[in-house]
């Protein structure tokens, strides 16, 4: 098992499918380059932020939460996924 993640050295990346825009079966494959997800889902909150009735969220997108999305984002993806998400607030 250890053989299979061994090219990634000591920590893992996250594994997504949203990162070559729009295909209609996107390969669900390792973020090479974490900047330019941070700049992708950056670029998506932003555009979140001028749909009409939404509110702007002012969010900081740091190593830790890139994961977080990534795992959440793959939760949701598959046939009656959910999760139930705790944290602290502020």
């Amino acid at each position: 098992f250890a053989q299979l993640f061994e090219q990634f050295g000591e920590s893992v990346p996250p594994f997504v499918n949203f990162m070559r825009g729009a295909m209609d079966q996107p390969p669900y494959e390792p973020v090479r380059d974490m900047g330019a997800l941070k700049d992708l889902l950056t670029e998506k909150l932003d555009d979140y932020g001028l749909e009409p009735g939404a509110s702007t969220m002012d969010l900081v997108l740091f190593k830790d939460a890139l994961h977080h999305i990534c795992r959440i984002h793959r939760i949701l993806q598959q046939p009656r996924g959910n999760a139930l998400l705790v944290g602290v607030g502020g």
